[in-house]
């Protein structure tokens, strides 16, 4: 007979990361802003996400914390902050 520990499942264990993530400002170029901007106007539903993910398929260099310092400087509510909401 086994213990009452759930012995069947899996334990879980948090995954702790090992670097720290780090955005340089300078790396955001006023073309990257220009690039940003133009998917934003045209995919005006779009968020963060989905606008680098849009981004992504013609340009590698545009991170998804620069789309997100871009739409807050923008005045989108779906700004930098919007990861640590969870919104």
């Amino acid at each position: 007979m086994a213990p009452n520990n759930q012995s069947g499942r899996r334990p879980r264990r948090r995954v702790r990361r090992t670097r720290k993530v780090s955005f340089d400002a300078s790396a955001l170029t006023e073309a990257k802003q220009q690039a940003i901007l133009r998917v934003m106007n045209e995919y005006t539903r779009f968020g963060p996400k989905q606008v680098h993910a849009e981004l992504r398929r013609t340009r590698h260099d545009i991170s998804l914390d620069m789309v997100r310092i871009v739409f807050q400087r923008a005045g989108r509510k779906e700004g930098l902050l919007s990861r640590f909401l969870g919104r």
